[in-house]
């Protein structure tokens, strides 16, 4: 009897990772179209309350795993950019990982952010994009 091999495919690199942030941007995205509570005493909405539990997981996601390429690591590191950055547009470039954006405010962010971007910048330069 002649034994076969069948190779599993082998699993995308960081697709977890990857699939998170995928998740998380369209749910930053569908956070940022939503209506704010005009509700006395509510800080946010249902609806804004479920964005934010998508966002909040798919962060510890990304936070929890470990990644093996560089899209990956960019893609921690936006995340963690995106929690530094303090106007909605630098947000909103982190989101979409808009490297040129930023680095044309270079002297407007404070000294980590523009390590973060040095290393976001060394990470595509070794051939990784997310």
């Amino acid at each position: 009897m002649e034994a076969t091999i069948t190779a599993a495919s082998p699993a995308k690199p960081d697709a977890a990772i990857l699939d998170a942030w995928e998740r998380h941007t369209v749910a930053r995205a569908t956070y940022e179209a939503l209506r704010s509570s005009e509700k006395p005493g509510e800080e946010y909405t249902p609806a804004e309350l479920a964005q934010w539990a998508i966002i909040d997981a798919t962060e510890d996601a990304i936070r929890r795993d470990t990644a093996s390429t560089t899209q990956g690591v960019e893609v921690q590191l936006w995340v963690a950019l995106g929690h530094m950055l303090m106007k909605r547009e630098e947000c909103e470039a982190a989101l979409r990982g808009d490297l040129a954006y930023l680095e044309q405010r270079d002297l407007e962010l404070d000294w980590t952010e523009r390590l973060i971007l040095s290393a976001i910048r060394s990470l595509r330069a070794m051939g990784g994009a997310a």
